[in-house]
């Protein structure tokens, strides 16, 4: 039942799956979208993460300006890479990073709903990290 952020390189996911599957009551969270370089294939990348939602106990710490090559808010250049992690992983498996991250997420991002908004921006973090339940979750 514990939780481990894990600050790691694209090419450790695999590793961390297997982690992960070998102990399903582990909750894990990549920190900084595995500071994936986004100037490579995706193969080598993004893929390797969304490919981990398999797992229901690997989430991610978004970070949208540590893979970014734009270095400026509001990082546009890692907009398609968030949608991909949300549309795999979903709103309840996602956490925000850092505060200029949280005004974008909290009011850029068109394809959250406000819901989608709740968890992200700290619903999943309290349930993993508090194991208390977010407002409006059933157990």
């Amino acid at each position: 039942g514990v939780t481990f952020n894990v600050f790691l390189a694209p090419e450790q996911l695999q590793q961390l799956g297997v982690m992960a599957e070998r102990h399903p009551a582990v909750n894990v969270v990549i920190d900084h979208f595995a500071m994936i370089d986004i100037n490579r294939p995706d193969e080598e990348g993004i893929d390797r993460i969304v490919e981990l939602a398999r797992l229901p106990n690997i989430h991610v710490r978004t970070s949208l300006h540590n893979p970014s090559k734009q270095k400026r808010p509001p990082f546009h250049d890692m907009w398609p890479y968030l949608r991909r992690v949300y549309d795999a992983f979903g709103p309840r498996r996602l956490l925000w990073a850092n505060f200029y991250e949280y005004l974008i997420m909290a009011e850029m991002i068109d394809f959250f709903t406000s819901e989608d908004r709740c968890w992200i921006l700290g619903g999943t973090a309290q349930s993993l990290y508090f194991g208390k339940q977010h407002e409006g979750e059933t157990a």
